[in-house]
């Protein structure tokens, strides 16, 4: 469940960083969590429950307002990010 959180941070940054906006996971996080990485079975490699939860909590509402906001012109452009 830690690597899933920590990947769900991760998917936030990219909605962020394609409408525009500035990423929130922590720094470190994307050599854990972004897509390629493996969930290692030591609990110990990830962050605890607590700091998951508020990286998520806070990813995905900042991502909601930015979704919320987006201009159709905006939401008409090509993806910025490869």
């Amino acid at each position: 469940p830690a690597w899933t959180l920590g990947h769900l941070v991760g998917a936030a940054d990219y909605g962020l960083a394609v409408l525009g906006k500035t990423t929130l996971a922590p720094e470190g996080w994307a050599a854990l969590f972004n897509p390629g990485t493996v969930p290692d079975p030591n609990r110990a490699t990830y962050p605890s429950k607590a700091e998951l939860m508020g990286a998520y909590e806070a990813g995905h509402a900042a991502f909601d307002a930015a979704a919320a906001a987006l201009d159709d012109a905006r939401a008409a452009a090509p993806n910025p990010v490869g």
